[in-house]
């Protein structure tokens, strides 16, 4: 009698894991597995890849968070598309709107500054048309500086021993460590001075702000009337063109631009733009000024056309700093339009010099060649001595910590391996 068909058919588990399919959790241990966490453990690796990780994450969403912040500052109708104010034909006519700018906080300190006693016009001594001796290049160094204000310091020594020219070099201290300072003085064959910030406004300390050019810029032309002032991160071109600034001829001051166009809107907080007064689309159409380099000679237009407004604004926290103005996390692709960025200093001084003397459209009257370049600025060691550099403390600090995890990770792999010999036998 033949077999029945049932006899021939495979049995199946009715267990759980769905019909007719066998049950992985029975197959399992057959197969030498198990759901023991411990049978998966985490490499040193991959923990170190996992934090990296999260650090990148964290550091994503701050810089999100910055960015909103800065967005949120951005005011939409500043492009200067349809504006009903726009700068004055007159010259007379401009400089009267700068004269009466807010003094804001400033009042009490303007009048304190310098060797004049100020009151509402000029009372100093002009300038002569032609100066005895070059006048004076002046710069504020920090101590992040100070290896790049070497290269300065070496173009205007080396212009003084050819003889022909005489140089005088200010440095005013902004923050240099003691050991820096103390090479300065020793090497630098040049006028080093303290700047004391307690006899201003407390935001003067603040030196991003760079609201401390303008008063020592007045202070050197009560003293020697006139200033070349040069930021440290600058280069000269030649120091010899300084000689050609002892004439000044009928001009009070030489100024330049950005060699890049950058709009007032783009980079000057609208606040500032409220405390003198002004419409943001008054200044659509001119460009920042370049604060890096500048040449003034003490005239009552350099005191009522610049020097004057810029003090109000630089003594004024609500005017150089209002709340929220930072110079990070700019929107650039938005230029001309504003980018949320602040220029502090650079932003006051490029309204006032555009508002008075319409800067931007009278380049070629205002201006001379540059002797200055912002190009390939590097770290200069001209002092026979240098002082340890961030690096070098950083390098000395991490060093040991390198060697005892290098020592550790080395006796990890010697008892991982010997763990191992051990199993094999």
């Amino acid at each position: 009698m033949p077999k029945s068909k049932k006899s021939v058919l495979p049995l199946h588990s009715k267990k759980k894991g769905g019909k007719g399919q066998p049950d992985v959790a029975s197959l399992l241990p057959q197969m030498g597995a198990s759901f023991n966490p411990r049978s998966f453990p985490l490499s040193p690796y991959m923990v170190l890849a996992s934090f990296c990780l999260w650090i990148c994450i964290g550091l994503a969403a701050y810089k999100s968070l910055l960015f909103f912040g800065t967005y949120r500052t951005i005011q939409p109708d500043s492009d200067g598309s349809s504006c009903d104010v726009h700068l004055k034909r007159s010259f007379e006519e401009n400089l009267k709107i700068a004269e009466n700018y807010s003094s804001g906080d400033a009042g009490p300190y303007i009048k304190r500054i310098g060797s004049q006693l100020y009151g509402e016009t000029f009372a100093g001594t002009p300038a002569p048309r032609e100066l005895p001796q070059i006048p004076p290049v002046v710069t504020a160094v920090s101590s992040a500086e100070f290896f790049q204000v070497q290269g300065l310091i070496r173009d205007i020594e080396d212009v003084n021993k050819s003889g022909k020219v005489a140089i005088k070099l200010i440095i005013f201290d902004l923050g240099m460590y003691s050991k820096e300072k103390e090479l300065m003085q020793k090497h630098c064959n040049c006028e080093v001075r303290s700047f004391d910030v307690g006899h201003y406004p407390d935001h003067i300390s603040v030196f991003a702000n760079k609201a401390y050019q303008p008063i020592l810029i007045q202070n050197i032309l009560e003293e020697f009337g006139s200033v070349i002032w040069i930021d440290p991160t600058v280069k000269l071109k030649d120091a010899r063109d300084l000689s050609m600034l002892k004439f000044r001829g009928s001009h009070d001051f030489f100024l330049w631009d950005e060699e890049i166009f950058n709009s007032v809107i783009a980079y000057t907080h609208a606040k500032m733009f409220e405390f003198f007064g002004e419409k943001p689309c008054t200044f659509a159409d001119m460009g920042m000024m370049d604060t890096s380099a500048i040449v003034l000679y003490r005239t009552n237009m350099t005191w009522l056309g610049i020097m004057k407004p810029w003090l109000k604004c630089a003594l004024s926290v609500n005017c150089i700093s209002p709340k929220g103005a930072k110079n990070s996390e700019c929107f650039y692709w938005l230029r001309p339009k504003s980018t949320g960025c602040h220029w502090f200093a650079q932003s006051a001084f490029s309204i006032i010099v555009n508002r008075v003397f319409q800067f931007s459209s009278h380049i070629d009257k205002l201006t001379i060649p540059r002797f200055t370049t912002k190009e390939d600025v590097e770290l200069v060691y001209h002092f026979p001595e240098q002082p340890w550099t961030y690096a070098e403390i950083l390098f000395v600090l991490i060093l040991p910590v390198m060697v005892c995890g290098a020592l550790f990770l080395m006796y990890q792999r010697r008892t991982r391996a010997k763990l191992m010999q051990h199993l094999r036998r």
